[in-house]
């Protein structure tokens, strides 16, 4: 008898960490990423509608990051340059972040040797990472 009940426990707590990881997953809000016309990536989340800078597909010269993106017919609020996003970016000669945004991720613009002084960030910048320029 004490070997059933062994049994049934374990097939309890199986069926009680399944339901609860389907549970979290419903909860859970994925990011999707969306590409604008300067070659800059963001991650976007619809559920609260922010977007990140991830990333770039070689970017240009000079880059203005807009205070918002539009997908579709959602507009979301661009709240942080990530980690890595413009690193080893050589031919990046200027930034501006719009205001708005509140963080700007580890080693976002490493190595732009390029970029010199010509970075404007605004005041609602709170947050700058370790090796970010």
């Amino acid at each position: 008898m004490k070997h059933k009940l062994s049994v049934k426990k374990l097939i309890f707590s199986l069926a009680l960490a399944v339901g609860l990881a389907l549970g979290t997953a419903a909860v859970c809000s994925f990011a999707d990423t969306y590409t604008d016309n300067q070659g800059v990536i963001y991650e976007y989340s619809t559920s609260d509608h922010t977007a990140s800078v991830v990333g770039n597909t070689n970017v240009s010269q000079d880059i203005t990051i807009p205070s918002t993106i539009t997908i579709g017919e959602n507009e979301y609020t661009v709240t942080a340059i990530g980690q890595n996003a413009f690193k080893l970016c050589q031919e990046l000669q200027s930034i501006t972040i719009p205001e708005g945004a509140t963080s700007i991720g580890n080693s976002a613009f490493e190595s732009c040797y390029s970029l010199g002084p010509n970075i404007i960030i605004p005041e609602s910048v709170t947050t700058i990472g370790q090796d970010a320029f």
